[in-house]
């Protein structure tokens, strides 16, 4: 939950996020200190009386490659 100042009906209301989010991390043998990520999920979100549904990050899959020292 958060709050938000609606400027349209000058009042303080409150809004909401929910986040569905499946991801995983790997890396090849001989290669441990570089490191691949994917992810992907759902939001919904509820902000000046309209509810969204969206993709996270505004992408299907987020994608990383990780350098470990």
């Amino acid at each position: 939950m958060f709050t938000y100042n609606n400027t349209v009906k000058d009042a303080t209301e409150q809004g909401y996020q929910v986040d569905g989010l499946f991801g995983t991390e790997f890396s090849f043998q001989g290669m441990e200190s570089v490191g691949f990520s994917f992810e992907f999920g759902l939001g919904m979100y509820k902000y000046q009386d309209e509810t969204h549904i969206a993709t996270v990050g505004y992408n299907v899959v987020r994608s990383a490659v990780h350098f470990y020292l």
